[in-house]
């Protein structure tokens, strides 16, 4: 079986129903001072939560499976 060639992190944006490469994402103050930094849609600025993110794996398909 193949390896991935790349593997690239995802963020699905709820409020504005779009997607963003987790590089692009932009930090945000967290509700709680003690709590940290979130990271939120470099479009519509809403806070992203833990489901927002996504791994896609690219792939060789005319390898796959050999």
């Amino acid at each position: 079986m193949t390896t991935p060639e790349e593997v690239y992190t995802l963020a699905y944006c709820h409020a504005c129903d779009m997607v963003s490469l987790a590089g692009d994402l932009e930090r945000q103050e967290h509700p709680a001072e003690s709590e940290g930094d979130q990271l939120g849609c470099p479009r519509c600025h809403s806070r992203l939560n833990a489901g927002s993110f996504y791994d896609y794996v690219d792939i060789d398909v005319t390898g796959y499976g050999q």
